[in-house]
């Protein structure tokens, strides 16, 4: 499956950013050499992308702004490098949950086994304390994202155009993956109820069917494409 996740984020002043040709607004990313559509919606090189909430209604709780350049992620890079062509899948619960139960913790655990994204927990599952969640799911390697759906993990997988599993706990959460899956870039489960089997058989869903990766690459493209930017 050909790997177009990586986004036009401007990050160090644009220098892994080269135009194509004088006058185009589309740009090569050097580090996975692919271009992108939504750079052609006027994204300058000059500027970040940034985010702005204001017309995003279904998930905006706070009013901020956020920057989401990817920066590299020089102590994860070994690990994630060493998933060859299958890629990563990045899981989180965000910040709040602090605690599961070893029950719930073995049904993940055992379905992370089993993906191909690597063959620790499984041989191929590395434990952080944290992760920079934002700079991975830019990773040209990253596949899927597994969330509890919390808004800023919803933001950051449009920005970068990965496709997610999630399992709302509490807040604005089932409120979020429901848009999301409506948009046809997620599948949701509960979390309590969900088995090794299931969770498998989403991700598998997500990564090899290629429409959960075109329509979360569609809401990239719609997501970057400002008539004016928040700073201008």
């Amino acid at each position: 499956m050909e790997n177009t996740k990586e986004t036009c984020s401007d990050s160090q002043s644009c220098q892994k950013h080269a135009r194509t040709s004088p006058g185009e607004k589309i740009y090569s990313h050097t580090d996975c050499g692919k271009t992108h559509s939504h750079c052609n919606k006027g994204t300058d090189a000059k500027n970040k992308c940034l985010v702005c909430g204001q017309d995003a209604k279904p998930f905006i709780i706070h009013n901020y702004v956020p920057i989401l350049d990817r920066n590299p992620i020089v102590e994860m890079e070994d690990f994630v490098q060493s998933s060859g062509e299958h890629g990563v899948v990045v899981f989180t619960l965000g910040s709040m949950v602090r605690n599961i139960t070893e029950e719930r913790a073995n049904v993940i655990a055992s379905a992370l086994a089993q993906i191909p994204q690597k063959d620790t927990l499984g041989p191929n599952t590395q434990l952080y304390k944290w992760i920079p969640q934002n700079d991975l799911l830019g990773h040209p390697k990253t596949k899927a994202i597994i969330t509890h759906s919390g808004t800023n993990a919803i933001y950051e997988a449009i920005y970068h155009g990965v496709p997610m599993v999630g399992f709302p706990l509490f807040y604005d959460q089932a409120i979020n993956i429901v848009h999301m899956k409506a948009k046809g870039a997620a599948v949701r489960l509960d979390f309590i109820t969900m088995t090794s089997t299931d969770l498998l058989n989403a991700l598998k869903t997500l990564i090899n069917d290629p429409p959960y990766e075109d329509n979360s690459m569609r809401l990239s493209t719609i997501h970057h494409d400002q008539s004016v930017k928040p700073l201008d």
